[in-house]
């Protein structure tokens, strides 16, 4: 049982890797809707949960544990309410990392290739050189490694970091079974738009989680 299975379980909250049903969001992820009325959780509530951990200084012992695992063993919170919360506040924290470093380089994934969309392969094929000139897959200070995320044989996303198609919750791939979620359908704009945030999502809290932040 990997960490979504275990809190859509233990909370009796349903999981989505997509965005649920048009009828459900509405209501049940509406901010002033009460935690204990909520139905559900994503995959973004999921990555934001992880991220509250590492940039919380409230937990350090849910800190500790994760890190201390390697990612392997993924805390459950002791209540749904803290899930929320910690949710939360990994969210708040993304919003502010992300106005400091505005005027900085910012993680910037394309889709630049038209076509149908259609999702029948995964294969990440690594860039070749970074953006400024240096050979790819050195990691500095300032670049990450990225690649061609290929969904089909003519399309890919583009400048996606190596370290969110790699990035593993225990044996949990949020990219990998996002896309198999997707295996076989024709994204909408909508599903594009989803699947660039959580990788950028994913690339912050691998930073993070590897002292360097986004």
């Amino acid at each position: 049982m990997n960490v979504a299975e275990a809190i859509s379980k233990i909370f009796s909250l349903e999981f989505y890797i997509k965005t649920p049903p048009e009828g459900n969001v509405c209501f049940a992820q509406n901010e002033e809707v009460r935690d204990d009325f909520r139905t559900f959780f994503t995959l973004t509530n999921l990555l934001n949960y992880i991220h509250g951990i590492l940039a919380s200084a409230e937990y350090p012992k849910l800190k500790n544990e994760l890190l201390e695992s390697k990612f392997q063993q993924i805390t459950i919170p002791e209540s749904e309410q803290l899930f929320w919360d910690l949710v939360r506040e990994g969210e708040a924290l993304r919003i502010e990392n992300r106005a400091k470093a505005k005027d900085q380089k910012s993680i910037s994934i394309s889709f630049p290739i038209s076509g149908k969309n259609r999702v029948t392969r995964e294969v990440f094929e690594l860039n070749e050189e970074l953006e400024n000139g240096e050979p790819g897959g050195v990691l500095s200070e300032t670049e990450i490694d990225t690649g061609k995320l290929w969904i089909n044989e003519k399309q890919y996303f583009d400048k996606v970091p190596k370290i969110a198609w790699e990035f593993q919750l225990e044996t949990y791939s949020p990219v990998g079974e996002w896309l198999l979620e997707h295996k076989n359908q024709e994204l909408k704009s909508g599903e594009i738009f989803e699947f660039q945030e959580i990788l950028v999502n994913i690339a912050e809290t691998a930073m993070l989680r590897n002292g360097r932040e986004a």
